[in-house]
Order: structure tokens, then C-alpha cells, then sequence
């Protein structure tokens, strides 16, 4: 091993960090108005970051008037798109549990009723013709669009539009035209019953359908317009919401927020053609360096902009103020100097995300509950369920292992260009998804990672006949895995224990191949017991390494997120790369509170 020795790097480019962006290359920032709602920023919230939201169709003349970067909120309305978990939602769903009245299960307002579409696309055109057509960097089309509040457990939408729909998709699809409610579903499964399996997982796809349906209409209508979602997280079994689908290019969406939960950021990290990306910084969540590292957390990701909540929390914190104004002026100058490329466009471990197997996990964990499936909350399951508390622990073990991991789906085993997949209790297979695998074996040369039950059923609920784990071992023995033991306790011991032997199995899995030209190091906290996120750029004659605490708990934050001292080693013979820092531009490889540290190394 080799210390590498650091050099300054003298920025030559300078860019002026304190002026209104005009692009996305400038790092957008953008202060949510709440207390101001409908009126003008003080200067105080304005001069550091230069960005603010504006509202459908408000004029905020004052917004143009001070050269401020800005977007259109919520342009095709609030309350059409996004259901508020509010008193009458809790009514709504009290209601069905005492009557099990059918009226209970639809939604406020439905969105395949003639009246909501008018509404939504009215509310659009009205948004589009605001302020003489300018819509700054783009029209948000929604924020936190959902089938219900957040994806709670209830058999949302059985109106009377959304059951003629669903009647012409059974008809298309061979299914019922009554689809069964999930708690029938769980009483037949847990009988032993297959039969209502299928016709279940066919309406969480129907629903998925119409989220996308919707927001592909509502994107055409707003023409040549820059259009995005806000405040996006996978929600496929009941909040209809499938992220693969809305971050496909041929849907069109120009500019996406997608929440730090389960998978969602990493369904972007192996595409060439992606959105451009904002992130929330929740500034009442984390003290001064916990809100500064939410910034340079998205950044070293390939984020693109911030969006800042709110102007009542940014004003009443000064501390935070200053803190994150810090960070966005660093991040404004690094950004003039890292090449705009993404980081690691070739994800060499993902994992495979796929809605129906989400679905289908969701009703085994609920077999459990009794009647109280209904409060399995997506927060609770995020923690604890069987697909979701894998696929937590397998992005933080990629990420502390030095990896950016990627997820994908099925129809892009063969195109993502990982080396090693994992398969996270991936309880739904059909023979065409089988025949990937198996090709992903063949023809990439792949390892899979099998983590929990593997093939359960098929798209149509039918059991599996046979053991596909075997027919794919059959091909290739040494490379398809199971999940090395002790993964049930990483996340809980990540920052206290080294896990020597799981960074082993990933070693061993991904045989250590360095990326073609990028140098091989061994980037640590000198002290051993701070986790690090580590994203590389790959330019023609250089990579470009950003390093920051790979802290995505608040909590573990606020106890341990600190200075730290960086110890790179290269892990190959012969001379020593030569390091030249970018921030802080006088390194000496020291990670300070709440920053990031910034390096190239020359190929």
C-alpha cells in the first residue's frame, strides 16, 4: 500500500456564486415559499441563494423583477394529484373498517373522473399562460403525487370511472371484472388459495397505469415546456406510484425531486439520458453541518439543484441559514470547475427493483397482521419489511463498500451494465423474466446475489413450479450467491463494526475490477468509524472523486457526523497517482463537518 502524497490544485475558473442562476449548470436553489406565501421574500432569504418557487398561475411579478431563478409549483393543481392524510382521509378509512362499504374505497377526487382531468389540464393551461409564458426552469405538473396519502394500505380507487376502467383492462387482460380487495386476498392466501393472487397484483399494476396516463397527458399538454414531479418515493402497492415508469425518457420529464428512500435515487444512477435531479434540504431536521451536508450529499450524486423547506424554518434559524448559504457558495464554485458528466454512468452492482415482487412482499409481510394490515404504514415497512429492509441494507453496504449502486428492472438486466445483481426477495418471476436471468448469466457473465425467496409466483399469481435458483446454478455455480450471513444486522452496526467479512463477499463478487482507466484506491476515515459515500466523474483525462459521510439517518447525524481525517492508499503497484484538490481548495485530506471533499487525479 501507498500513502498517495496531496498537491494543490490552483482554481483557475471563477464563477460568481452569488448571482441568480440561469441554468442547471449553476446549481438552482430555490427557497419554498410557506410564510410568504403570495408575497415577496425578504432579502435576507433571498441574496444567498438568488431562487424561490412560484404558484400555479401567480404573476410574482417582483420574482422576474429581481432576476430570480424560480419554477411554476404544483402547475396542474395541489389537491387533484396529492391526497393530504388529513382528518377526512382518517374518517375515509375508519369508515371502510367499520362498514366495509364499497363508496369507502374511492378516492377524493378520482383521477380517471371527466371532472378531475378537466380540472387538472384547465389548471395546467392557466399555469402555462401566467406571466407571459415564462415559467423560469419548468412547470412542476405535481408535488408528492400519490394514489392516497403517502401509499397507506387501503384499496384505493373504486369509483364508479375507476371500475369501468378496470372492467375494459380485465377484459383485455382475461382478469375479473370485479377485482378482489386485499383483505380477501389475505384470507385465501392464507388458506393456501392462489386464485384472487393474480387478479390483486393486476390492479396494483392497473392503478400504476393510470398515475402514468396521467402524468404522460398532463406533460403533453404543456408542450414545449420544461415539466418535472417533486417530491417523488416508490410507492407500487397502494400509492400507484411506479418509479421506473415515470423516470423512463419516452414520459418526458425534464426535472424530478426523488426522496432518499428504498431505491429511488439509484433507478437513475446507470441511465445515460436522466432528468435533472432537486433534492429537499429540510432545514428544521439537522443542525448547521446536518443541513449543509444535505446539499453536498445530492451534489456528490450528480444532483443538479435544491429545493430549500422552507422560508419559515430558513428565517428562524440563522445558524442554519449561514451554514447552508456556505455550502451552496462551494458548491456553486466546484460545480464551475467538475465536468457536468454523471457519476459512474456504469453502476457495476445494482439492485433489482420490481414493482410486482414490492406488491406481493407487502401481502406476505401482512399475513402476519390480521385486521390490523391497514396500519402497515410505508414508514414501518421501509424498516421492516421483507423487500424493503433488504434493499436499505444492500445500498448502504454498496455505498460504505465504495460503490454507487444502481437498481433496475428486469427489462434491463442486459443493458445496465452491472457486473453483480442483487435480488432482493424478488418473489414474482414470469418464464420471460427467468430466461433474463438466465441470459444475464450467459451472455454478461454476471453474478447474481439471490437475498430471501426467489420465484414465489408468476405475474398471474401462479405458483412456481420448480426451483429457479437451481436451474440457475445449473448454468453458472460460482456466480450465483446466496447472501452472505450477518446482512440482517449491518444497518444497526454499520458505524461500530468494520463487517470485514461482508465487504469480502462484495470483494469477492465483484472480483475487484478496477473501472476501465480509473485509478484503484482505498478512500477511509482515518479512524475507521465514519462511513463514506464515495462518487466518481470519468472525464478523457481524468477522474474526478467526491467524497462525503454517508449519513442518511438524521439521528446518526446529529451524534456523529464530524471532521474527520481522509486516508487514501492505492491498492496497485507502481508510482503513486498525484491528488489535486478541488474543495477545499487548499486540501490537505481533511473532511470538515458538513462538507464534501472534492479531488482529481490525472489518468
Amino acid at each position: 500500500m501507498q500513502l498517495l502524497v496531496a498537491l494543490l490544485l490552483a482554481g483557475t475558473q471563477t464563477v460568481d456564486v452569488n448571482a441568480a442562476p440561469q441554468a442547471w449548470s449553476d446549481f438552482p436553489v430555490f427557497v419554498w415559499r410557506q410564510r410568504y406565501a403570495g408575497r415577496p421574500l425578504p432579502d435576507v432569504l433571498i441574496e444567498p441563494f438568488r431562487g424561490t418557487n412560484v404558484v400555479r398561475d401567480e404573476d410574482a411579478e417582483w420574482v422576474r423583477a429581481k432576476g430570480l431563478a424560480f419554477y411554476v409549483t404544483s402547475a396542474a393543481g395541489r389537491d387533484d394529484v396529492h391526497v393530504d392524510a388529513d382528518e377526512a382521509w382518517t374518517a375515509q378509512v375508519e369508515r371502510w373498517k367499520r362498514t366495509g362499504d364499497p363508496a369507502a374505497l374511492a378516492r377524493v377526487p378520482c383521477l380517471t373522473d371527466p371532472a378531475t382531468i378537466r380540472r387538472l389540464d384547465g389548471t395546467l393551461a392557466r399555469s402555462v399562460a401566467a406571466r407571459g409564458g415564462a415559467h423560469g426552469f419548468g412547470l412542476s405538473l405535481g408535488d408528492e403525487v400519490t394514489l392516497n396519502p403517502s401509499g397507506h394500505p387501503l384499496d384505493l380507487c373504486r369509483s364508479d370511472t375507476c371500475e369501468a376502467r378496470w372492467r375494459a383492462f380485465a377484459t383485455a387482460h382475461d382478469l375479473p371484472a370485479v377485482a378482489p380487495l386485499t383483505n380477501v386476498v389475505r384470507r385465501d392466501l392464507a388458506a393456501g388459495e392462489f386464485a384472487s393472487l393474480g387478479p390483486w397484483l393486476a390492479r396494483r399494476r392497473f392503478h400504476r397505469d393510470v398515475i402514468v396516463e396521467t402524468v404522460r397527458r398532463l406533460a403533453s399538454r404543456a408542450g414545449a415546456h420544461d415539466v418535472g414531479l417533486l417530491g417523488l418515493t416508490a410507492s407500487p402497492v397502494f400509492g400507484g406510484i411506479d418509479l421506473g415508469a415515470l423516470l423512463a425518457p419516452d414520459l418526458g420529464l425534464d426535472f424530478v425531486e426523488l426522496y432518499p428512500a428504498l431505491e429511488g435515487r439509484a433507478l437513475l444512477a446507470w441511465r445515460s439520458a436522466r432528468p435533472r435531479t432537486l433534492a429537499t434540504v429540510f432545514v428544521q431536521a439537522d443542525a448547521p453541518d446536518g443541513v449543509a451536508w444535505q446539499a453536498w450529499e445530492h451534489w456528490a450524486r450528480g444532483g443538479d439543484g435544491l429545493v430549500v423547506w422552507s422560508d419559515q424554518y430558513l428565517e428562524d434559524r440563522p445558524a442554519q441559514r449561514a451554514r447552508l448559504a456556505e455550502a451552496v457558495r462551494d458548491i456553486r464554485r466546484v460545480n464551475a470547475l467538475v465536468p457536468r458528466v454523471a457519476p459512474m454512468p456504469d453502476a457495476r452492482v445494482a439492485v433489482l427493483s420490481d414493482p410486482d415482487s414490492i406488491a406481493a412482499s407487502w401481502l406476505r409481510d401482512a399475513l402476519l397482521d390480521g385486521p390490523t394490515w391497514t396500519s402497515r404504514f410505508p414508514t414501518y415497512q421501509r424498516e421492516f419489511g421483507g423487500y424493503e429492509a433488504r434493499v436499505e441494507t444492500w445500498l448502504r453496504l454498496v455505498e460504505d463498500h465504495g460503490e454507487l449502486p444502481a437498481a433496475i428492472g428486469f427489462a434491463e438486466l442486459l443493458t445496465a451494465g452491472a457486473d453483480v445483481v442483487i435480488l432482493p426477495r424478488v418473489l414474482v418471476v414470469d418464464a420471460g423474466d427467468a430466461r433474463l436471468l438466465e441470459r444475464f448469466l450467459r451472455e454478461q457473465r454476471g453474478v447474481l446475489v439471490v437475498d430471501g425467496e426467489l420465484a414465489w409466483v408468476d405475474r398471474r399469481g401462479v405458483p412456481w413450479d420448480g426451483e429457479l435458483v437451481e436451474r440457475l446454478r445449473a448454468i453458472a455455480p460460482e456466480r450465483v450467491l446466496d447472501a452472505p450471513p450477518g446482512m440482517e444486522a449491518y444497518r444497526a452496526t454499520r458505524v461500530t463494526n468494520e463487517h470485514g467479512r461482508l465487504h469480502a463477499f462484495l470483494d469477492r463478487a465483484l472480483e475487484r475490477s478496477p473501472y476501465a482507466g480509473t485509478p484503484a484506491l482505498r478512500i477511509r476515515a482515518a479512524d475507521g468509524t465514519l462511513p463514506l459515500l464515495i462518487t466518481r466523474r470519468n472525464t478523457a483525462d481524468a477522474t474526478w472523486f467526491t467524497v462525503v459521510p454517508n449519513l442518511p439517518d438524521a439521528e446518526q447525524r446529529g451524534s456523529m457526523l464530524r471532521t474527520a481525517r481522509l486516508q487514501i492508499e492505492a491498492t496497485d503497484a507502481g508510482e503513486p497517482p498525484t491528488i489535486e484538490w478541488i474543495h477545499p481548495a487548499d486540501g490537505d485530506g481533511t473532511l470538515r463537518a458538513g462538507d464534501a471533499a472534492v479531488f482529481r487525479i490525472a489518468r
